[in-house]
């Protein structure tokens, strides 16, 4: 086997390994999407109980200032409990928004990730485009060198038909 061919296989085993690894990285590229979708989804719920539990934040405010202004009922131990609940929701969305902070990174990590991912996947299919051109090349080359082969042969064997004419013709004279 010539160093042209040699080469040219390891460059089509480079090519296959690489086409290999290409495919694990589209497959954990859609498994990170999954997960980023999953991930946004989690947030968008967070949000949605974040802005229910603020709803019943204003509302509660709404019926205090109403027993405030005296446009409803006043009791005091009605209004101690509507504070109290009031802190308490308060207290909810506190975490709530703790958790959705938290989901928020762990969604920009996520992105970071399949960021890093679809990265490794354009300079993994350049490698392969640059094998795929060198084994071209190499293709190239050694047909030309089959071919420069083949017209040195063919030559050497129009020079060996002419000697053997001339030698034949002057032989007869």
């Amino acid at each position: 086997m010539r160093g042209s061919d040699r080469r040219i296989t390891a460059l089509r085993r480079a090519v296959i390994r690489r086409k290999r690894i290409e495919d694990e990285l589209r497959e954990m590229l859609a498994q990170q999407r999954d997960e980023q979708a999953t991930l946004l989804h989690s947030c968008e719920d967070k949000g949605t109980q974040i802005e229910r539990e603020r709803d019943v934040v204003r509302a509660n405010e709404e019926r205090i200032a109403q027993m405030m202004t005296g446009s409803s009922c006043f009791s005091i131990a009605e209004m101690q409990a509507s504070m109290r609940y009031m802190d308490l929701v308060t207290d909810r969305i506190r975490v709530l928004q703790r958790e959705l902070a938290a989901l928020e990174q762990q969604y920009r990590e996520k992105t970071d990730e399949i960021s890093r991912t679809a990265q490794a996947i354009a300079s993994n299919r350049g490698r392969i485009d640059v094998c795929e051109r060198r084994i071209g090349v190499l293709r190239r080359k050694l047909d030309e060198l089959a071919s420069d082969i083949a017209d040195e042969e063919a030559e050497e064997a129009a020079l060996a038909r002419a000697r053997n004419y001339i030698r034949s013709g002057t032989g007869r004279r």
